[in-house]
């Protein structure tokens, strides 16, 4: 959320002229999402995540928003994990500035719970974790096989919602699973 944001909260915005570092690009541009949608415009800015380090890494500055979870959330920016070969993309991403390849994220059950997200190979969590290949060019696609369910007893059992394949698009930016109709109705059918 910048300064420049006239529809942001008061507190706790972005100000780029307090910023030896910060660069405007000057492009305009509205994101859309499920919970609403935000004017941008680009800039440039030097961004240290941990030892990773991007001394000129593009990034959309917040200038209006229709978000309404953004105007009492506890989050001052939304930091994206795009795929690389997006074709709304000028710029490097941050994981292509930073050579980063895969990624992982954990999300612990029950409301308030803490999760986590691992840039880069992780050896350890290969042992814990479904490597997932991705078959997208534009977006995290994968292919989808052998779609289950597992009761609480333990007792699984294969659904036919997919078969022999289907496409599923992994998005670490949503809880919201989208299904067709169809697959839907036999999946509510064993819940």
């Amino acid at each position: 959320l910048s300064e420049k944001c006239s529809s942001c909260p008061a507190d706790a915005k972005y100000d780029p002229e307090r910023s030896s570092s910060y660069e405007e690009e000057g492009t305009v541009q509205r994101h859309c999402y499920g919970s609403g949608c935000a004017d941008t415009v680009i800039g440039f800015e030097k961004v240290d995540v941990g030892p990773l380090r991007e001394h000129r890494q593009a990034f959309w500055e917040i200038i209006h928003h229709q978000i309404a979870v953004m105007d009492f959330a506890r989050f001052q920016a939304i930091v994206g994990v795009g795929h690389s070969n997006s074709p709304s993309m000028k710029y490097p991403t941050m994981l292509q500035s930073y050579g980063i390849d895969e990624f992982a994220f954990c999300l612990e059950k029950g409301d308030g719970a803490p999760g986590w997200l691992y840039w880069g190979a992780e050896p350890y969590l290969h042992a814990q974790m479904a490597a997932i290949p991705v078959v997208g060019k534009h977006h995290w696609g994968a292919v989808l096989k052998q779609v289950g369910m597992r009761s609480a007893g333990g007792v699984s059992k294969l659904l036919d919602v997919c078969r022999p394949s289907c496409g599923a698009i992994i998005d670490s930016g949503t809880s919201l699973i989208g299904v067709p109709k169809k697959q839907l109705k036999i999946i509510e059918e064993e819940i």
